[in-house]
């Protein structure tokens, strides 16, 4: 679980890491099958991310969960901007997301927005106009590391880690890798 660097944001066609994870442990002599599940999507949060793990991820009965952490995810979700800053038509917004990600924002004149009625657990985004805080974070957490002791995987927490997201997954008990 993750948002656009787990995704694969800027990566050719099975370069993300987690299909290059998948094919070095499937290379191994030792015959096991290896499957990594990508649940990531651009944008979300730790909040999110662990709802996509509720809502998508469990039914496949992972033996491990990689959160890929980045550190905007004490933010607010990113990936929908005020609809009035697309009537631009001298612009390709959609080439701009994919390509040019820095840009987009000055395109849309900084108008990020938070998530609406579309996102599939709304109840859960943090409200408009603020920024999630590390004890929302820590919550999120802490509901994955509940997730983990019912249903029986490992986590890894994986990414460039802060020493505030260390000291949450040390005291939640998540492994992490920086």
């Amino acid at each position: 679980i993750g948002d656009s660097g787990m995704f694969g944001w800027n990566c050719h066609q099975g370069q993300p890491y987690l299909d290059v994870l998948q094919q070095r442990l499937s290379a191994r002599s030792n015959g096991p099958h290896y499957e990594t599940i990508n649940l990531a999507v651009p944008g979300y949060n730790t909040r999110l991310e662990v709802d996509s793990l509720k809502l998508k991820g469990l039914k496949y009965e992972p033996d491990i969960v990689i959160v890929g952490w980045c550190h905007n995810d004490y933010g607010p979700p990113f990936f929908k901007v005020d609809e009035g800053a697309f009537r631009r038509r001298d612009v390709s917004f959609l080439y701009a997301l994919l390509f040019e990600r820095e840009r987009l924002t000055d395109l849309v004149g900084g108008q990020v927005v938070q998530p609406d009625h579309k996102l599939e657990a709304p109840d859960r985004a943090h409200a408009a106009g603020g920024a999630p805080d590390a004890g929302e974070v820590t919550a999120a957490l802490r509901e994955l590391a509940q997730l983990r002791q019912r249903h029986g995987f490992h986590v890894l927490v994986f990414g460039p880690m802060d020493r505030r997201i260390t000291a949450i997954c040390q005291e939640l008990g998540l492994s992490y890798y920086n």
